[in-house]
C-alpha cells in the first residue's frame, strides 16, 4: 500500500492478489475497504472496478482508496507508524457473490 497526499485528500494505492480457485470465470466489479490505525476505524469506502478473474489463476487488481482531506491530516501520524489494518469485500458479479478479506499491510 503507497499514500499520495494531494489537496482533496489522500489516496492509498492498495494492490490485492485475488487468487480464483474456481473451475469458471468470475468478475469483480466493486471492492468496499475499511481502514483500522490503532484500533479504531478511520476511512472507509467503496470503489468501482471492472476487472476479469480467468479460473484457476491469480490476478493482480489494483485499488485507489480515495480519504478526504479532513481524515486524511488525522490519519497521516497513524500512517507514519507504518503498519495499519485493511479489510474488505471484493464483489463479484451477481451470481456470485463477494469474497472478503483482511489484513494487516505495510505503508510504503
Amino acid at each position: 500500500m503507497e499514500g499520495l497526499v494531494g489537496r482533496t485528500g489522500l489516496v492509498l494505492e492498495v494492490v490485492l492478489l485475488v487468487e480464483n480457485p474456481n473451475p469458471r470465470r468470475l468478475a469483480a466489479r466493486a471492492v468496499d475497504w475499511e481502514l483500522r490505525a490503532a484500533g479504531r476505524t478511520r476511512a472507509r469506502g467503496r470503489v468501482q472496478v471492472a476487472a476479469d478473474l480467468p479460473a484457476r489463476t491469480s490476478v493482480r487488481l489494483d485499488v485507489d482508496c480515495l480519504i478526504g482531506p479532513g481524515t486524511a491530516a488525522a490519519l497521516l501520524p497513524l500512517l507514519a507508524a507504518g503498519v495499519v489494518e485493511l479489510e474488505g469485500s471484493v464483489h463479484l458479479d451477481a451470481a456470485h457473490g463477494r469474497l472478503a478479506w483482511r489484513g494487516q499491510v505495510r505503508v510504503r
